[in-house]
């Protein structure tokens, strides 16, 4: 693992996992690397899986927006390396995430778009 953390994106009003990985040693193309991101408002688990590909050695996984975020509290984050049907374990690793910053820091979700603005999901 390189790094990881949460990020905020103010234009969005949206918080997410952010995750990002290197290759230490050679994948096979096809192998999937996996992440389970502990879901702040306590309902299990985020999980998000990429699939290894020969030209790349840098992954970044990115969970789904989380609700619930706390100022430092500690939130588990379980990286794993699957086969390539995705049923046998070869390597994992267990981590914890912390913000530094609450939810309630959060703006309101935009009611306007402007061009070059993706449509808000909240209309």
């Amino acid at each position: 693992m390189v790094g990881g953390g949460f990020t905020v994106d103010h234009n969005t009003a949206e918080i997410h996992y952010n995750l990002s990985v290197k290759q230490v040693r050679p994948l096979r193309h096809g192998m999937i690397i996996e992440a389970d991101f502990e879901d702040p408002a306590g309902n299990g688990y985020y999980v998000v899986r990429e699939r290894v590909q020969r030209w790349r050695r840098r992954y970044s996984l990115r969970s789904p927006p989380v609700c619930g975020v706390r100022a430092r509290k500690r939130y588990l984050v379980m990286l794993r390396v699957l086969n390539d049907g995705g049923d046998d374990e070869l390597w994992h690793d267990v981590f914890y995430v912390t913000s530094h910053l609450d939810e309630d820091v959060m703006p309101e979700p935009p009611v306007t778009t402007w061009p070059g603005r993706n449509l808000t999901p909240y209309q």
